[in-house]
């Protein structure tokens, strides 16, 4: 070996020896050769106290094959629900249709009847009409006038229900309108009057006969279907006149209305339920089909 050799050889183990006395550095690279350049070292530090070269070659992180917790398993796959099937609602029945029950046919109230008696010429108070059909029956023995008025209470229009001469026994029919009335006599003597509001659900049906003596009031009697025929005949001085008088409304039929002797025969469309009224003086007779 040359000199050179040799010294290179002794430097190198003077360097071994002063890092084998645990040098304090540990920041640095090692020497990488006997020119002293100091080569560093990839990606890391040299660890002093181990006494190797630290490569400085990094690795991987190891991978943590631990599981946290359960493990968890997809979820189960829905299993769809089964479709129910519909069933057919029950038709409805239909309810039986109440049967109507018919309604009873209302009998009318019966008005009582209003009796007067009196002497001479009088006034009297207290005479109700419901309205409609008023029958005035009235008996008289002198022989001067005899007048027989209802005066309504409030109202224009006065009835005369009875317009005589002498001596009287009769009866005649009006249609009146409801109110509070006055009963006004006028006469020399005796009297009697009395007032009736018939109301009947029915009659005696036609054809029919009447006769009679004077004034009178007869019925009630149904005329379903029109027209009808009357034949009268009359043997007085007077007025002669027959109607037929509807249990409510604003005017009665007129068949007859003859002054005196009179025989014949006449058309007419009376209501379908009335009275029939006759004024006469003297003896009548009537028939109507």
């Amino acid at each position: 070996m040359d000199r050179r050799q040799f010294l290179a050889a002794g430097f190198a183990v003077s360097s071994l020896a002063i890092a084998g006395c645990g040098s304090d550095d540990d920041s640095g690279g090692t020497d990488a050769g006997g020119d002293g350049t100091a080569t560093p070292t990839s990606g890391g530090q040299s660890d002093s106290g181990s006494g190797g070269t630290d490569t400085g070659t990094p690795t991987s992180a190891p991978v943590d094959t631990s599981t946290t917790g359960h493990t968890e398993t997809a979820a189960d796959t829905p299993t769809a629900s089964p479709t129910e099937t519909p069933t057919d609602s029950p038709t409805p029945t239909n309810s039986p249709t109440p049967t109507a029950t018919p309604s009873p046919t209302p009998t009318a109230t019966p008005v009582p009847a209003q009796s007067f008696s009196g002497s001479g010429q009088e006034v009297r108070d207290g005479v109700s009409i419901i309205g409609g059909l008023t029958v005035v029956e009235a008996s008289y023995s002198g022989s001067g006038n005899f007048v027989v008025t209802l005066v309504p209470e409030e109202g224009e229009f006065d009835t005369i229900a009875v317009n005589s001469i002498g001596s009287y026994d009769g009866a005649t029919a009006q249609l009146v309108s409801a109110g509070s009335y006055q009963l006004d006599v006028d006469a020399e003597s005796d009297w009697d009057v009395s007032i009736r509001q018939p109301r009947p659900n029915s009659g005696e049906s036609v054809p029919v006969s009447l006769d009679g003596d004077g004034p009178g009031v007869y019925g009630p009697f149904e005329f379903p279907d029109g027209p009808y025929t009357a034949a009268g005949s009359h043997d007085g001085q007077s007025n002669y006149i027959v109607e037929v008088v509807p249990l409510e409304g604003i005017a009665p039929t007129v068949v007859f209305n003859e002054i005196g002797r009179f025989e014949g025969e006449t058309t007419f469309r009376p209501p379908a339920l009335g009275y029939v009224s006759v004024t006469a003086d003297g003896s009548w007779t009537l028939e109507m089909e």
